[in-house]
């Protein structure tokens, strides 16, 4: 049920925005299909099993959803200018405007998550530390 939810969920999408917004209809349908698939798993177990659905669980929940937003608004004009910048002809120009946002981004993210508290961006910046010595 719920991977059939996230199918009909990302064929929606992407039959309904394609037309104007091309490529990023793809995008956008695939996380809204896997967010829908997620939340629809998330009430079956909560409901079965209980006790998931914390207030310190949907507290690191908006934390995560503050951090995601703010990269994504930074993320967004750094993408536009670095296309301005190389174009997207070439497999360099390709690689640097396709590649460069998705590292900018984990970094942007994983920083923002490391002060707005979330313990798992403290654990993971802390192994890469320990991996790097």
């Amino acid at each position: 049920l719920a991977s059939g939810l996230a199918v009909f969920t990302n064929l929606a999408v992407n039959l309904g925005l394609h037309g104007p917004y091309g490529f990023r209809a793809v995008a956008l349908g695939t996380s809204l299909g896997a967010i829908a698939n997620a939340a629809l798993l998330l009430f079956v177990l909560e409901r079965r099993v209980g006790g998931l659905v914390t207030r310190d669980a949907l507290g690191r929940l908006a934390r995560m959803v503050v951090a995601s937003f703010a990269m994504g608004l930074l993320l967004v004009p750094f993408g536009a200018w670095l296309t301005a910048l190389f174009g997207t002809r070439g497999l360099t120009a390709q690689a640097l405007t396709g590649l460069l946002p998705v590292g900018v981004g984990a970094a942007v993210y994983l920083a923002l998550a490391r002060l707005l508290g979330i313990q798992e961006a403290a654990s993971l910046i802390d192994l890469a530390r320990r991996r790097g010595r």
